[in-house]
């Protein structure tokens, strides 16, 4: 069975957010996979890593802020932040919490969000919210046109067997045809993408029924 300690740790190794925890001295102690990711850096590298070297050129202002959530005991948030990590740059919100230990500040446990990833996440939804939408509209309006059109051809057929002329009959056959290949249409509409589909064909036919 699964101990407390452990539960907590998978739910930190499989937060989306990086989060790391400092000691009064501003050191670093722990950093989750989402961490070691953002930061390039594993939990080894990172470990009593001090925040001024961690964080780069806003070290400094980082620094200042855990030196007042630990004075304050007071949770702090930072948005929008620049970060400079290597050749990338990121935007990020931070929440420094303070941990108490006897009613006093014992470490910091600090939460950083990658807004651009968020933001591409968003987008990525927002995209897939209107490919549901043209979809629901592509089935609607298939609907709306397979009803008439099976209509109109049923009509053609039944005219056709009313006609004794053969050349008449070439014209209630047009229509049937078209309104087959009206119907293929609207199915490949509503389907994934399929590679065409390659036949003979005999061109005299097709310049014949043109003509």
């Amino acid at each position: 069975m699964m101990n407390e300690e452990t539960f907590h740790q998978r739910i930190l190794d499989h937060l989306g957010n990086a989060v790391l925890v400092f000691n009064l001295e501003q050191q670093l102690v722990f950093i989750n996979p989402a961490g070691e990711m953002l930061f390039e850096l594993s939990a080894r590298q990172a470990h009593k890593l001090n925040a001024r070297h961690l964080f780069g050129e806003q070290g400094g202002k980082i620094c200042h802020d855990l030196e007042r959530t630990i004075t304050s005991g007071v949770t702090l948030v930072e948005r929008y932040l620049p970060l400079n990590l290597t050749d990338r740059k990121r935007i990020v919100h931070c929440t420094m919490t303070p941990l108490f230990k006897e009613e006093r500040v014992n470490s910091v446990v600090m939460e950083v969000e990658d807004i651009v990833r968020y933001q591409q996440l968003s987008r990525d939804e927002q995209w897939l919210a209107q490919q549901n939408a043209v979809q629901q509209l592509l089935r609607g309006l298939a609907h709306e046109i397979k009803n008439p059109l099976g209509g109109l051809r049923g009509a053609a057929q039944l005219l056709s067997a009313e006609l004794g002329s053969r050349e008449l009959r070439e014209y209630t056959d047009i229509i049937i045809s078209e309104a087959d290949r009206l119907q293929t249409l609207i199915d490949r509409l509503l389907v994934p993408h399929q590679a065409p589909q390659k036949i003979k064909l005999n061109i005299h036919q097709v310049l014949e029924r043109v003509r």
